[in-house]
């Protein structure tokens, strides 16, 4: 889950550079992993929220399976 293995060595350089002097950010290895956990965050909780309004809708077919997805996404949200 290393967010920067997307990127390749130059454009990580020009990323880490960027972030550092703009910042003034000491561990960009911390920076990085918070900025991975936000979004990781905002993601699962834009899914519950797709989710909830689902499973308000009475003629869903799958309720049992978006309650499990429900059920593991709030897992998930506790765990960051």
């Amino acid at each position: 889950s290393d967010i920067m293995s997307i990127f390749n060595e130059e454009q990580t350089n020009i990323i880490t550079s960027t972030i550092c002097l703009n910042y003034s950010i000491d561990n960009i290895d911390k920076t990085i992993d918070d900025i991975y956990k936000t979004v990781r965050k905002t993601k699962l909780q834009d899914r519950k929220d797709e989710v909830l309004s689902l499973l308000k809708d009475s003629t869903v077919d799958n309720k049992l399976e978006l309650e499990k997805e429900l059920s593991d996404i709030l897992i998930s949200l506790s765990k960051i």
